[in-house]
């Protein structure tokens, strides 16, 4: 065989080498994102006590998520029903 036939099947290996390495660190990422993702507590579970640690603040809270409720309004029906 020719010297060029050995450089072309040496730069072949080198490129499906360089490949490889490629592939293998995108699965890897891929892997450790979605472990990472799995690590991860959900909303809910990582929920805190949101509520002021004061009394008097409690109530202004409290008062101010109330809505007015006032009672239903009795209106006249027109004749014709």
């Amino acid at each position: 065989m020719d010297h060029t036939k050995y450089l072309c099947f040496i730069k072949i290996f080198l490129r499906l080498g360089k490949l490889y390495q490629y592939l293998e660190k995108e699965i890897m990422s891929k892997d450790k994102l979605d472990n990472d993702k799995k690590e991860l507590p959900s909303a809910t579970d990582d929920a805190a006590d949101v509520m002021p640690k004061y009394i008097k603040k409690r109530e202004k809270i409290d008062l101010r998520d109330q809505k007015f409720k006032f009672p239903p309004i009795d209106y006249e029906k027109p004749p014709h029903f």
